[in-house]
């Protein structure tokens, strides 16, 4: 523990909790951001005018000037979320939904005591999915590009981003019911920001969570390509055909290797006919959503032709 005294300690952490009905959840959420031993941290809570006693365990905290909370209907979850950063005063601003929890007290020591010196506008870390008494740990990437979102996403309860890229890039669109998170970080990739990762365990994730049902895939995966089509409004409706099969994709064999070496040369037939012809937006697009071995898609996207072919004004 010697290195984390050596870490800086003047930068304030702005934690934001949501919570409707979810008294249970949002107690250890609450007590887990708490019992943090990093001393620089604002928090906020933003309740939707619970009526489960939510609020009565909120008034129930002993008072400070470090916490603050408010209780009001809202327009759902990213108009919540939006309060919350809007309201956040610290350098980095950590989404962390009622029912979600800090990793460990040390969770934001660490994470400031490895960030260092750095200020990277958008920061990755761990985070624990919460599966009955069983916790997977997920990472997000050590690099961010675009085309990293169409098979992949961060995981917002690992995520930290400054408030000055909320001021100056906006904030959740609120017109998405549960893909916002996803589409404001892939504008960002987008835009180039500045990223980092930072290997500590931040936080873990309660999988009960809206986005976490399969019955909400559809809509989901429905969201998502709306998100791309309002930022790449040049994509076709064609192009974009195959976009829940690019989602879906995790680099699983097919079973059967000749439909899986057909498959192979109908990718590499197309990207190739498209690179030669000039169409490099087209040979991006057909990386991205074509069903191909990942290690072809991978090789292809480090060619980082994805952010060439556009711009996000």
């Amino acid at each position: 523990m010697e290195g984390l005294r050596e870490a800086p300690q003047h930068m304030l952490i702005s934690i934001v909790t949501i919570n409707y009905n979810n008294a249970t959840g949002l107690q250890a959420t609450v007590q887990s951001v708490l019992a943090q031993t990093y001393p620089h941290i604002e928090y906020i809570v933003v309740d939707g005018a619970s009526t489960d006693g939510s609020v009565a365990y909120l008034q129930s905290l002993p008072t400070s000037t470090n916490f603050r909370f408010i209780s009001e209907p809202d327009g759902g979850i990213y108009n919540a979320q939006n309060k919350g950063a809007k309201m956040a005063t610290g350098e980095y601003v950590h989404i962390l939904n009622s029912g979600d929890t800090m990793a460990s007290p040390t969770a934001i020591e660490h994470w400031v005591h490895a960030l260092g010196t750095q200020r990277p506008q958008l920061v990755g870390a761990n985070v624990g999915y919460v599966y009955g008494k069983k916790i997977v740990e997920k990472t997000c990437p050590k690099t961010l590009y675009p085309g990293y979102f169409f098979t992949h996403v961060l995981y917002h309860p690992a995520v930290m981003v400054q408030k000055a890229v909320h001021e100056q890039y906006g904030y959740y669109d609120e017109q998405y019911r549960i893909a916002a998170d996803w589409g404001f970080h892939f504008k960002l990739a987008c835009l180039g920001v500045s990223y980092a990762y930072v290997p500590v365990m931040l936080a873990h994730f309660d999988t009960t969570g809206v986005s976490s049902t399969h019955e909400q895939t559809a809509k989901q995966t429905a969201e998502r390509q709306k998100i791309v089509q309002s930022l790449i409004p040049q994509a076709s409706a064609g192009e974009l055909s195959n976009f829940h099969e690019a989602i879906a994709y995790q680099g699983i064999s097919y079973p059967d290797f000749e439909k899986r070496l057909l498959v192979w040369r109908n990718s590499r037939s197309k990207v190739r006919t498209a690179m030669r012809n000039g169409h490099k937006f087209k040979a991006v697009w057909y990386t991205l959503f074509l069903p191909m071995p990942m290690a072809l898609r991978k090789l292809l996207l480090k060619q980082q032709l994805f952010a060439a072919a556009y711009k996000v004004g």
